[in-house]
């Protein structure tokens, strides 16, 4: 194996190389994003404006995210200069994953997000420390499902502004 002195070498010949911290993505993400799929999403979404003539305070994006309790650091590696995203895929099975609900309209509008714990009972000291307004659920994997989704909904109804 290269040790760092034949890295450090090898990068001095190949000036337009460098060594750069990795960004881990999901096989599934990795092949799910591609031009055509963006593409397709946006001619969607251009006709839904035209039809509907939609105002930014009444459009919300809304996502879910994993957060692992175990952060792992993904290996550095060599890439071409300038390059703003180097992926390494990664496995997800490390840790306890809590799943983040997020949410913002394009005007800017703010929903405090939620937070879902692997957990049977849910325990407010787990919220200290959140974010304003922020609230927690369980499930039994920590992943969102159909009844916790519909809770979230008439959470995010009591907290988004719609004008």
């Amino acid at each position: 194996m290269a040790g760092r002195d034949w890295v450090a070498e090898f990068l001095k010949r190949h000036q337009q190389l460098e060594l750069r911290q990795s960004t881990p993505r999901s096989l599934a993400r990795a092949i799910g994003f591609n031009r055509a799929q963006v593409d397709r999403f946006f001619i969607s979404l251009n006709l839904l404006y035209e039809k509907y003539k939609f105002y930014a305070s009444r459009v919300y994006h809304v996502d879910e995210t994993g957060i692992s309790t175990v952060p792992k650091k993904t290996p550095r590696v060599v890439s071409a200069k300038g390059k703003k995203v180097v992926v390494k895929v990664v496995s997800a099975e490390r840790g306890i994953t809590v799943t983040a609900i997020c949410c913002m309209s394009a005007s800017g509008q703010y929903v405090p997000p939620a937070f879902i714990f692997p957990r049977n009972r849910m325990k407010g000291e787990l919220l200290d420390a959140g974010p304003t307004g922020c609230v927690g659920m369980v499930s039994d994997s920590g992943y969102i499902n159909t009844d916790l989704f519909r809770q979230w909904l008439y959470y995010f109804k009591d907290h988004a502004i719609i004008t």
